[in-house]
């Protein structure tokens, strides 16, 4: 579970430079509305569950052509000073995923959190 960083307004070019600096996997930091999330690596239940979706999601997807299931660590700046990396999250064909960050995607998913968006 993402815990808040001690009490103080981060900006969006501060967590960035946060990644920069810290590329790896873990830990995982989030901007939301100025709080910087740091979350440890994930536990096993928590991987089946990201493993399950991802199996259920990517068939249908490459049926469709809807799009592509992809997973964290991917930076998604779902709005202005918000930077977050879904679980597993959806993109349209259409949207190039070979960036570094990428537009608001299709759908995320997070099941630490119990819910989509």
């Amino acid at each position: 579970m993402a815990m808040p960083a001690p009490h103080r307004r981060w900006t969006r070019s501060e967590v960035k430079a946060l990644i920069d600096v810290n590329p790896g996997p873990t830990p995982r930091y989030e901007l939301v509305d100025g709080e910087l999330l740091v979350t440890p690596s994930p536990i096993g239940p928590h991987q089946r569950a990201v493993r399950g979706l991802i199996l259920a999601l990517d068939p249908y997807l490459v049926s469709t052509g809807v799009g592509e299931v992809l997973t964290a660590p991917f930076d998604v700046e779902l709005e202005p000073e918000t930077i977050v990396q879904p679980d597993v999250f959806v993109v349209p064909l259409i949207v190039s995923c070979w960036k570094r960050r990428i537009p608001t995607p299709a759908a995320t998913i997070d099941p630490a959190y119990g819910g989509a968006r």
